[in-house]
């Protein structure tokens, strides 16, 4: 997300005190709208929240496995506790699939709405349900980092989704940890740059190192990263220039063949079609890559 505004240098995460020349940007507010003959007990359990906390409070310790705690409104939350440095949140609705947002652990805090007068359907609810739809909120995700931020631009990202796992835990850690400390690209010939990025989060995606354009044999490898847990899940991979030709890609020495498990895609850019692959996998240990054109 991306937000254009002179005022991004005095810009500030939150505050009530808005009036300029105060300036308050906020990326993320926590929102269920509900449908016409609903009220919010209908659609979301009295513990609405389940928080992941991957790193320790005002700490760089890693907390590998993650650890977690449902939130219940019944009563209201005045806060999270120590769970207010959380960077993953689950919303439990009563629904098969449940959202999820994942956020750069960074100068991140997570923080409820505080109620306003009596709350007559559990949670803090605008509208007036169940003759209307409503609209439920829970609080904001506050961001004291910015993925980037210049004189005119503030920008944040996360990774959302949904699941239908009925115990996520452990698939939201090891989602996060792949997209947080991304298992650097190796590349023969290299070796010298391994300081260059190659890997984009605002895509989850890996930008292929190469030189010229059209297509060309390339081997890397997704190797396992010097802080955190290796988790490598369904990377996505774009080779810039390639065109439109065809090719054959193996992991770990076995061909690939495009379909459910493997999805091929073209980027029209100004210089060409850019290549990009998506395969889906889990694995904890170094993976290797060979693309070659047909």
């Amino acid at each position: 997300m991306r937000i254009y505004t002179g005022l991004a240098p005095v810009s500030r995460p939150f505050g009530f005190d808005r009036e300029p020349p105060s300036t308050v940007h906020e990326f993320m507010e926590s929102v269920v709208i509900g449908q016409k003959g609903h009220v919010p007990t209908d659609d979301i359990e009295i513990d609405a929240l389940t928080l992941i906390k991957m790193f320790g409070g005002h700490s760089e310790e890693l907390i590998e496995e993650g650890i977690s705690t449902n939130i219940t409104f019944d009563p209201y939350p005045e806060d999270y506790g120590e769970f207010r440095d959380a960077n993953v949140v689950l919303f439990n609705l009563k629904s098969e699939y449940k959202p999820f947002i994942i956020a750069m652990p960074y100068g991140v805090r997570m923080q409820p709405y505080m109620p306003e007068d009596d709350l007559p359907f559990v949670f803090q609810t605008w509208g007036n349900p169940p003759d209307e739809g409503y609209a439920t909120a829970f609080g904001h995700i506050i961001n004291y980092w910015h993925y980037r931020r210049s004189d005119k631009v503030l920008e944040q990202i996360y990774l959302s989704g949904m699941t239908n796992n009925p115990d996520p835990h452990d698939e939201l850690v090891s989602l996060a940890w792949s997209w947080i400390t991304d298992p650097p690209l190796r590349m023969k010939g290299l070796e010298d740059e391994y300081g260059v990025y190659t890997y984009d989060p605002a895509q989850k995606a890996y930008i292929v190192p190469r030189k010229g354009r059209g297509p060309v044999s390339l081997e890397w490898i997704l190797d396992e990263p010097e802080d955190g847990p290796t988790n490598i899940i369904n990377p996505a991979f774009i080779i810039k220039d390639w065109d439109r030709e065809g090719f054959e890609l193996k992991v770990d020495g076995k061909p690939m063949e495009p379909g459910t498990d493997f999805r091929v895609g073209y980027e029209n850019t100004p210089t060409g079609s850019d290549l990009v692959l998506w395969i889906r996998m889990h694995a904890r240990e170094a993976v290797e890559f060979e693309l070659s054109p047909l």
